[in-house]
């Protein structure tokens, strides 16, 4: 089940899940460092939690179209981790067009696709047991990237223009109704095998 924006968990390593599912990151995170493998991952789960940070977007063979996400893409990370409790520690979802010409990157987004993406993240994660569901920027940030491309931040950086739940100006996107609809699903307090309550949401 999932427990949205609150962890009673403590959190102690993450993950980026591209390279975990065999998926090149694209161009945008060229040279932004690389994720252990799945195999030094079992290797290393003395933790209370794992959880994995994903933006499917910028996958190759996705390019900002959610319905080419694979439909196993959450199960094959969960696989990798046996029986320790799993959350996704930050994730988003273009829902326009992003691109920053000078390195190359043009990935097309819309709200519909964004929305869809929401969809799948929740009803995957509910379906997987996650913990939490962290969305990591809830409004676009065009006005902060204008602040910081005048203080010379990298262009990469702009691609949290697309992720909100919100536009700037603080309209909502199509998928904000996903996510309300599981914030507003009724809480559960469940057991687990050391009973001790873990709050839930979902049914």
């Amino acid at each position: 089940m999932v427990t949205s924006l609150r962890c009673d968990h403590a959190v102690s390593v993450t993950r980026t899940a591209g390279a975990l599912i065999g998926r090149r990151r694209s161009s945008a995170f060229w040279g932004l460092g690389c994720p252990k493998t799945h195999h030094e991952i079992k290797d290393s789960l003395d933790t209370d939690i794992y959880a994995v940070s994903i933006y499917p977007y910028l996958l190759d063979g996705i390019a900002g179209n959610s319905e080419k996400i694979p439909r196993n893409l959450f199960s094959r990370v969960r696989s990798y981790i046996g029986d320790k409790p799993f959350g996704v520690a930050e994730t988003g979802f273009n829902a326009k067009t992003w691109r920053v010409l000078s390195r190359f990157i043009w990935i097309p987004g819309n709200e519909e696709s964004q929305a869809g993406y929401i969809k799948f993240l929740m009803d995957e994660s509910n379906k997987l047991n996650a913990k939490f569901v962290n969305w990591w920027v809830p409004r676009d940030l065009d006005m902060l990237w204008e602040r910081m491309k005048d203080a010379g931040a990298d262009p990469v950086m702009s691609q949290w223009n697309s992720n909100g739940l919100v536009n700037s100006q603080g309209t909502p996107h199509q998928g904000l109704e996903f996510w309300k609809t599981w914030l507003k699903k009724p809480l559960k307090i469940r057991y687990n095998n050391a009973t001790q309550p873990t709050a839930d949401h979902g049914g």
